[in-house]
Order: structure tokens, then sequence, then C-alpha cells
């Protein structure tokens, strides 16, 4: 999904469509790859992986989070190069933009728990929202257009 939508991007910020679309991207897989190292440890604190002993709770944590982040460039990058809706790109970048925060809110207690849980309940919603939209918005708009070759007539 996150080639497709980047295709319809890419021609206007080559440099920032394709960055926003490898941090997201990584992030997911760093992500799986700690979700699927929690399985295998089991009850283990920790997991030993190429003779370095790591914790796959860190490792899903920082992909997960990069998930988020990229997401928010992603947001932006949309936003910039006008391709695909706007809206859809602002109800992304909220929803990337308040998890973080709202998760450290609730479970951190650095929020008070109305406005932490109120906090985490529109990133929840945006978020997908978000991604589903700018879907909806590329079946919308049809195809990616082709680069404008120089010199054409």
């Amino acid at each position: 999904a996150l080639v497709g939508l980047s295709a319809f991007q890419s021609r206007q910020h080559p440099l920032l469509i394709w960055v926003a679309f490898a941090v997201p991207a990584s992030g997911a897989v760093v992500g799986m790859l700690g979700f699927l190292a929690i399985i295998a440890a089991g009850d283990a604190d920790r997991v030993v992986v190429g003779g370095l002993s790591v914790s796959a709770w860190a490792i899903s944590s920082i992909g997960v989070t990069t998930l988020f982040l990229g997401s928010a460039l992603f947001a932006l990058a949309t936003w910039r190069a006008r391709s695909l809706s706007r809206g859809a790109a602002a109800l992304l970048g909220v929803g990337a933009l308040l998890i973080m925060p709202a998760i450290f809110g609730v479970t951190g207690g650095l929020l008070p728990p109305v406005l932490a849980g109120a906090l985490l309940i529109i990133a929840i919603l945006a978020f997908p929202a978000g991604w589903i939209t700018l879907g909806v918005s590329a079946l919308r708009v049809g195809s990616p257009q082709p680069a404008a070759t120089a010199g054409a007539a």
C-alpha cells in the first residue's frame, strides 16, 4: 500500500516521498520482527540475536514508534505533493503524531487520565482512518500520472 500511494506523489517530491515510504515500511518490518521475537522468547526478558542479547519488547517498540513517525512524515509528504486528499493526509498526521503522547500520557501518568484517554481515542480513530481515506482518495484519482518528459510536444 505504501508503494502504491507513494507513486502518486513521487513525481513532485521524489526524495521526500521515498524517504516517507522507507521510514514507516522499515518500522513495520522491525516491529514485526520484534513481535516474532516476543512470541519466540515466551516469558524470557531477552532473546539472543547474532550473539547479542536484546530485548524483544524494545525491538518491537522501536519498530512501532518508527512506523508512527514515518506515517507522520508520509502525511507531510502527501500534504506537500497535493496529489491525494489533503484532508486524509491531515487525518493521518494527527493520528500519527497524537499516538505517542497519548500512550505516554496513559501509561506514564504524564497527563490527566481524561485528557490522556481522549487523546488515545482520537489517535486510535484518526490513524487508520487517515490511511483508509488516503487509499480511497487514490482510488478516486485513478492511476498515477506519468512523469513529464523534457521537450515533449
